[in-house]
């Protein structure tokens, strides 16, 4: 104990060690108590994010908790650490189940971030609440932090929004353009609300922002977007210089529908003239545009227009003019409430006269920003548009003899354009690795390959170095801005999808031997085929499968190779197609459905076309026996029932299943629950994993296998069941409200599903069990059939198809959805959005003849509300189609 007590005075060497004097305190104080052993370890290991168990005091009251350091890399070798804390549920004295406590050790003031959270909401912005709160640990005085709001559920209900998807930009890959590698979506965009993660809504964003023509961006962007919300965002970020919150450290939210719903903030410490290093500088307070912002795609986008140009400065006017004062005064009123405590802050960056001094800079930053943004002619200053960007030659042989590649753009008025394109980004899995950005100016003199003189249309010739290699990824550029937008920003750290030449020995005419084989649906998973028919292996990196819309692309990754003779899979679903097609290379994610009667085509690294063929027919595949089910959840007991947490599994198959070695977790990866060898599962039996077994044992007479030592959220949360590989079997997240069974909340009953075959991420599947503690072990109380959906069928059979305007229309809750057919048919009965995206399929199935009224609840076939809206329903026969619109209003 002395070696341990002995370490953790060292560790301790920047805090003020105010033991028991906490009453010289005049913020909000909290008290962690953590054992010395694992405060030691935290600082010896401060990127781990092993979680530690202690007790947090606050208000009078002592609650167990978890702890560990937060914040990047950087911020984790601060001698100051930002705090994380979680607590079981937010029934305590801070009303939240997770603490972020900030350590601001990058900002003198220690009030930036809060500052511009609380300009945020002074405007009527959604915004973390903050608070300034003074910690001890171990009655170690650790100084004077920003308790920032998780974003987490609790946030979005505080707002009134139904809960989507919120995912947060950790890195600059966040600049809302495609990420070239799918597994990347991952570290770029940490989703903190939503089912599965999967990264579908920023996909089908994303690509549309990247490829939409100017006239269709304009018609279909406030559909996809609430525009004067994204405007709003960067107008605050503008106004105060908050540079690295342009491709990170925001929050974007998806509503149920897919629409991105509002850009929230959320790290904006660098900001009123500081820069992330905490060094102040005064390039900030005249700074007019700058990388970050220059290659946000969504944002470029929206200034190529006059009117949301206009807009957007008319927002950034209202922040000086009004929020700027508002700001002023909140800096008065903040520093008043914390120097007192900042003055005993001895591990803060800076000396308290330097503390008092930032105050002063503060207000500085304010004046010389307003005078320089007054003055500044942003409306003026519009972009002169590239359009009709040419290339010669996406896959150029590193063996001709005439290495040139012929680049065009054709530009609105005359300007300098340039290609930007990159020779030795040789590993697209080093992140950070240097590379040198080269430029080729583009002429439009009549002499080098650009047509004719003073045509505007500019061009040159590329000409390659003998026998080199590999992937040479480009944009056009003109002035200060890149086509597309994003260009080749941060392509060492988060590629991005752009252009590329495919530098090897096969040229397009070995291309165009690919071809698109069969395509299969299950449910709602595509499985592409994509044969190599020639005798050369190719390589399809920067290449592209598109299908229906021209904006549904998914372009395959660097190191992508299809060896001649072969084919490999292109998938929305790559857990699922690796086990249907073991033998072949599996890409995903697809984002899109490729419907019947959808063009198909495979394009190059410069989206020109290979191949492409009509999708006219859905191929059979052998389908795997159905794996193990998570078939029953105990995730909050009653009060005179408390068998603890626990969950059933159920074994669908004729055989007995090996579980030993099988992983069950929650959404936390550290809450893990390996499952012990010789752990069997009997053919169409049961297994209770549980926290409690005894508990479960005394009360149900239930055997179970336990005990995990984390627990299931009130609230809601994932879980997850994984095989001994590591490989996902089954998932979902369940909450405690509609449209999920909300008796199973404390009430008694729990989640049951209504049959094992049904889709357990669906809350419509889910009933709340009859007997009150559930069904541990055995079958299910709920149990039905798995069944289609039902119609209804009047006399008389119709002489002919008819698909008929639903009623009422628009509707509120209920609509119904009539048709007639004349002939015993398989059909189906689908709802899509105004952007062609499925929202729910309502029947499919063999129907007799006759006449149908089929029910819809605007729901999606997630269970959620999908939102206010136009939307197209579309019936589909063996011989006949139809499709019609209806409004939703909510």
């Amino acid at each position: 104990m002395r070696k341990l007590a002995l370490v953790f005075v060292a560790v301790f060497m920047y805090a003020s060690s105010l033991q028991a004097q906490d009453q010289r305190l005049e913020l909000p104080t909290y008290h962690l108590t953590v054992d010395p052993a694992d405060l030691s370890a935290l600082y010896q290991s401060p990127h781990s994010n092993v979680r530690y168990p202690a007790q947090f005091s606050f208000a009078g009251e002592v609650l167990e908790c978890e702890v560990r350091f937060r914040g990047g890399m950087s911020s984790r070798e601060y001698p100051k650490k930002s705090w994380k804390v979680w607590f079981e549920d937010s029934a305590n004295p801070v009303g939240v189940r997770e603490l972020n406590l900030k350590a601001e050790y990058s900002d003198l003031s220690l009030m930036r971030n809060a500052l511009a959270m609380r300009l945020y909401q002074f405007i009527g912005h959604p915004a973390p609440n903050t608070e300034h709160i003074s910690l001890m640990v171990n009655d170690d005085f650790m100084g004077v932090f920003v308790q920032v709001e998780e974003p987490d559920q609790d946030l979005l209900r505080r707002y009134d929004y139904e809960l989507g998807s919120l995912y947060k930009a950790e890195d600059h890959g966040g600049n809302t353009a495609p990420l070239l590698d799918y597994d990347t979506y991952l570290f770029s965009w940490n989703k903190k609300v939503g089912g599965e993660s999967d990264y579908i809504n920023g996909q089908r964003l994303f690509n549309q922002l990247l490829y939409l023509t100017y006239e269709d961006f304009a018609e279909r962007i406030s559909l996809l977007v609430d525009v004067e919300n994204v405007l709003q965002y960067f107008a605050v970020a503008y106004a105060i210089s908050s540079t690295d919150a342009v491709t990170k450290n925001m929050l974007l939210y998806f509503d149920l529908s897919g629409r991105l719903q509002q850009i929230l903030p959320w790290d904006h410490d660098a900001s009123f003239g500081n820069h992330w290093t905490g060094e102040y500088r005064p390039y900030f307070e005249t700074v007019s545009e700058h990388p970050h912002l220059n290659h946000h795609l969504l944002f470029q986008r929206l200034m190529e227009y006059d009117a949301w140009r206009e807009s957007f400065w008319s927002k950034v006017s209202f922040v000086i003019e009004h929020g700027f004062a508002a700001v002023e005064a909140e800096i008065d009123s903040t520093y008043e409430l914390i120097k007192s405590d900042v003055y005993l802050d001895k591990a803060k960056v800076g000396t308290n006269a330097e503390f008092d001094d930032d105050i002063a800079r503060l207000k500085g930053f304010l004046t010389a920003r307003r005078s320089f943004l007054t003055d500044f002619p942003f409306v003026e200053k519009k972009k002169d548009l590239l359009a009709d960007l040419y290339c010669s030659d996406p896959f150029p042989s590193p063996n001709a003899d005439d290495r040139g590649v012929v680049f065009r753009a054709t530009s609105r008025s005359p300007q300098a354009v340039v290609v930007e394109y990159i020779m030795d980004l040789s590993s697209y899995e080093t992140r950070g690795e240097e590379i040198t950005v080269k430029q080729l100016a583009l002429f439009d003199d009549g002499r080098h390959d650009d047509l004719q003189a003073g045509d505007l249309v500019y061009g040159n010739r590329l000409v390659l170095p003998k026998n080199h290699t590999g992937l040479v990824p480009y944009a056009f550029r003109a002035g200060n801005y890149s086509y597309p937008s994003n260009g080749l920003y941060y392509i060492n750290y988060r590629a991005t999808k752009t252009f590329a030449l495919n530098v090897n020995h096969a040229d397009i005419e070995e291309y165009r031997h690919l071809q698109i084989g069969d395509v299969h649906r299950i449910r709602d998973e595509y499985f592409i085929e994509i044969i190599n028919a020639g005798e050369l292996n190719l390589n399809l990196s920067y290449c592209s499968f598109e299908a229906g819309e021209y904006f549904n692309r998914f372009m395959f990754p660097p190191g992508t190779n299809i060896e001649a003779g072969t084919s490999l899979i292109l998938s929305s679903n790559r857990d699922a197609a690796g086990d249907l097609f073991p033998d072949s290379p599996v890409f995903g994610n697809l984002f899109f459905e490729v419907s019947l009667g959808n063009t198909m085509k495979l394009l190059t690294p410069t989206l020109t076309v290979m191949t492409a063929r009509v999708n006219e027919t859905y191929s059979a595949v052998d389908l795997p026996i159905p794996s193990i089910v998570i078939n029953e959840i105990n995730y909050h007991s009653a009060d005179d029932l408390d068998t603890g947490d626990w969950v059933e599994l159920y074994n669908p198959n004729d055989a007995s299943v090996d579980l030993s070695g099988w992983n069950f977790q929650d959404d936390d990866d550290d809450h893990s629950f390996v499952l012990p060898d010789g752990t069997l599962i009997k053919p169409r039996g049961f297994l209770v994993l549980c926290r409690d077994g005894a508990a479960l044992e005394s009360l149900l007479g239930a055997s179970c296998v336990g005990d995990f030592d984390f627990g299931l959220r009130n609230s809601g949360e994932l879980v997850r069941l994984f095989d001994s590989d590591g490989l996902l079997v089954d998932s979902f997240t369940y909450l405690d409200e509609s449209p999920w069974p909300v008796e199973a909340d404390g009430d008694g009953p729990t989640l049951e599903l209504l049959h094992y075959s049904l889709d357990n991420a669906d809350p419509m599947h889910w009933r709340a069990s009859i007997p009150v503690g559930g069904t541990p072990g055995r079958a299910n109380s709920v149990l039905v059939p798995p069944t289609s959906v039902a119609s209804e069928t009047d006399e008389g059979t119709p002489q002919s198809f008819n698909l008929l305007q639903n009623y009422p229309n628009p509707f509120n809750s209920e609509t119904h959805i009539a048709f007639h057919l004349p002939r015993t048919e398989h059909l189906s009965l689908e709802i899509f959005s105004v952007t062609g995206q499925l929202v729910a399929t309502l029947m499919e199935g063999v129907y007799r003849a006759g006449r149908h009224r089929i029910p819809w609840d605007g729901r999606n076939d997630r269970g959620e509300s999908a939102g206010s809206g136009i939307f197209f329903y579309r019936l589909t026969t063996e011989t006949s189609q139809s499709t019609r619109t209806m409004v939703l209003v909510k």
